[in-house]
């Protein structure tokens, strides 16, 4: 019997984790990989195996937004639990240049991760580094479901102007989803979804820097999206894929006013004409500006562009049509060249609605399911 008077018994020798080993489908892992996609993304992916599926979590270079995507093992019932991280890089090659069912062995103790394809010559291994288990996430509240593909295409419009960092600040750097619509911009162009199927109660910020990756990963997924929020961050949840981004971001619902502003006119003209005008007067142009042109009894709108410089250019954007058929207003600012072509090919209806506010325009698309909204704030005309 050991007393504490008795020697201290040698400490009995660590016996190393036993390899584990998991199997996936070649196209299964490619899938994964398509969901994750993050074009700026961190050179380490977090590979999580459970008894039954493989996780792959990838993060931007930031660590601001994270997307995991997961997909069923090959005979899971031989599967065991596994943890580590490797290079992103690897793994998208072992996924694009291998078929078949491949067989992985995780060696913790080694640090290596072996594979080869089943039924054929071949034996490859690399390095892996061990991933500590995720500490325990703030309870998440589900905030609102709805479908990934309006969630998606509301995205897309609000992000118009997204790349216009250099006019933009802090306090206009998100995109808003609430009160049945979907919001961004910057103060001088401001675009707009809305739908009834976005939930009326819904109210959170997307960083735009974040919309382009979180559009291509809802393109890649059908059905619902559940929408979680936590105190720190903002989760969606759609079947095999999660996308996280860090809380933070803002759009002030006060600049969402100017769609309420009183229409002082408002005329519809084929989608495609609008879109060839703008299209060719945008050509060497920075600012244009919308007139009215009268001859005899009749008359039309024309676009008329300019630079500021030497270029200036002039196109028709409506027939000839009777006097009294035309607006009645003689407007004397100009809009951003570059933002309303934005606007005009943006809309996906064969008709678009121009409402004329104080000082700029509403490009307007009403469809059975949705309608979106650009405003322009016009600029002192030359």
């Amino acid at each position: 019997m050991h007393t504490l008077d008795s020697p201290e018994l040698p400490a009995l020798p660590e016996t190393p984790p036993k390899p584990i080993v998991f199997k996936i489908e070649a196209d299964e892992l490619k899938k994964v990989l398509r969901l994750a996609h993050i074009q700026t993304a961190a050179p380490l992916v977090d590979v999580d195996v459970t008894l039954t599926e493989l996780h792959c979590k990838v993060f931007a270079k930031d660590k601001g937004l994270n997307i995991r995507a997961s997909a069923p093992l090959y005979h899971p019932e031989h599967a065991q639990g596994a943890r580590f991280k490797l290079e992103l890089e690897i793994l998208s090659g072992i996924a694009s240049n291998f078929d078949g069912v491949l067989s992985f062995t995780y060696d913790a103790d080694q640090r290596s991760l072996r594979w080869f394809t089943e039924g054929k010559v071949g034996r490859y291994e690399t390095e892996v580094l061990r991933s500590e288990p995720e500490a325990e996430s703030p309870e998440a509240q589900l905030l609102a479901t709805m479908p990934a593909s309006t969630l998606g295409e509301a995205l897309q419009q609000a992000s118009l102007f997204a790349s216009r960092r250099d006019r933009q600040n802090a306090n206009s750097d998100g995109i808003r989803l609430g009160e049945q619509a979907v919001r961004s911009g910057y103060t001088a162009a401001i675009s707009m979804y809305s739908s009834s199927a976005i939930p009326s109660e819904l109210q959170i910020y997307l960083p735009k820097k974040r919309a382009k990756a979180v559009r291509t990963a809802l393109a890649k997924v059908s059905g619902p999206v559940e929408i979680f929020g936590t105190d720190t961050s903002i989760e969606l949840h759609a079947k095999n894929l999660r996308v996280t981004w860090a809380k933070g971001s803002y759009w002030p619902a006060a600049l969402d006013r100017v769609f309420k502003m009183p229409v002082t006119s408002s005329f519809s003209l084929p989608t495609s004409d609008v879109q060839r005008a703008i299209g060719l007067v945008s050509i060497g142009c920075s600012v244009v500006q919308l007139k009215i042109e009268t001859q005899d009894e009749t008359g039309r709108l024309v676009l008329t562009g300019h630079n500021g410089k030497n270029s200036r250019s002039e196109t028709p954007v409506s027939p000839w049509m009777a006097r009294e058929d035309l607006p009645y207003d003689h407007w004397i600012f100009a809009l951003d060249v570059a933002d309303l072509l934005d606007a005009a090919m943006a809309v996906r209806t064969e008709t678009t609605v121009i409402d004329v506010i104080d000082r700029g325009l509403i490009v307007r698309a009403v469809a059975p399911s949705y309608e979106t909204a650009v405003a322009l704030g016009g600029i002192k005309a030359a």
